[in-house]
């Protein structure tokens, strides 16, 4: 019995509507992603807001609890938090339980995107937050030099639009 062979050249292209079915998948699955990516970047940015909110309240305890003027270095260039404690007039890192010294927390690594934009208010360029043995804020220089009270509202600002806010009386910060 003959059969006929089917003809070698001939190969199969896909057809207009296999094409058309294929995009209309991928529209969908883009559309789906999209919101997705979104709600993923405004989690982190707001777990950066809590994270400095957290950093600036911890310096504030740190003090309380310590007896010893605790602050907190921002350098908004390089989206890190230095915390830092006075010993013997001089201002050094904190350390954790274990006596290691806690290294500067680098926001731009731990929450991609997070952009802190500006510190404003009552500190000037080159200031420092730091916080006495009863909580109350006050600015320091790079030399850990006291310059004096707090007389406004410390905002630390981020380019998403979210913000930190220290209080000038009690260091409450929100």
């Amino acid at each position: 019995m003959n059969f006929p062979t089917p003809h070698p050249a001939r190969r199969r292209a896909a057809t207009l509507i296999e094409v058309l079915v294929v995009v209309v998948i991928m529209s969908v699955l883009a559309a789906t992603a999209a919101p997705a990516i979104s709600t993923a970047q405004d989690v982190t940015r707001a777990a950066a807001v809590r994270e400095v909110r957290r950093v600036i309240e911890y310096a504030r305890a740190h003090a309380i609890a310590s007896g010893s003027a605790t602050g907190i270095i921002v350098d908004t260039a390089n989206e890190s938090i230095t915390l830092l404690v006075m010993v013997e007039g001089n201002p050094v890192p904190i350390t954790d339980g274990l006596g290691s010294e806690m290294p500067p927390i680098n926001l731009a690594s731990m929450f991609g995107g997070a952009d802190l934009a500006s510190v404003s208010g009552g500190l000037s360029s080159g200031d420092s937050l730091w916080f006495d043995y009863d909580g109350t804020p006050h600015r320091r220089n790079s030399l850990g030099d006291p310059l004096g009270a707090i007389d406004q509202e410390v905002v630390y600002t981020f380019a998403s639009g979210g913000t930190v806010r220290v209080s000038p009386v009690g260091g409450m910060v929100q």
